[in-house]
């Protein structure tokens, strides 16, 4: 086990169950609303769920994968700020601290890369097995350079 610098008491929910039960979505804070909305729904197949623009003039459209329908159950969540500030070029270097890359379940791995391939998408090698027994995976960059990692499921 990992040793902590801090003992935060246990959380024990009534009946036992866990407290986190999944992950909900990710949000992705973008400068080309379209182009990235154009990846994720065209090229990864996810559908607009909800699109809304609040007063304060930020986008925001929600895409959920086919057949999911509860509420925050979406897949990635596109926000386009007015005003914005562009992270580092290097922001996706190994030692930055903070999230490396979101994985997406997939179950065409290579049917999706021949596809990303010839839209000219940024892939990092071909899909593979990292080792024995770990499904395959296949590691790209968005329109942005987010990092993303497709995992090969039955």
């Amino acid at each position: 086990t990992m040793a902590s610098a801090t003992n935060y008491p246990k959380i024990v929910l009534e009946g036992g169950g866990p407290l986190i039960r999944g992950t909900a979505h990710m949000c992705i804070a973008v400068q080309d609303l379209e182009k990235e909305l154009s990846f994720y729904r065209d090229l990864l197949g996810l559908r607009v769920a909800m699109d809304h623009t609040a007063p304060d003039g930020t986008k925001m459209v929600l895409l959920a994968a086919s057949g999911v329908e509860k509420p925050g159950g979406y897949a990635v969540e596109l926000l386009r700020f007015p005003q914005q500030r562009p992270l580092p070029e290097d922001h996706n270097a190994p030692a930055w601290l903070g999230f490396k890359h979101v994985a997406f379940a997939v179950a065409d791995l290579d049917g999706l890369y021949s596809r990303l391939l010839a839209a000219g998408v940024q892939v990092m090698g071909e899909p593979r097995s990292p080792m024995a027994g770990i499904p395959r995976i296949l590691n790209l960059l968005d329109p942005e350079g987010n990092r993303l990692e497709l995992i090969e499921v039955g």
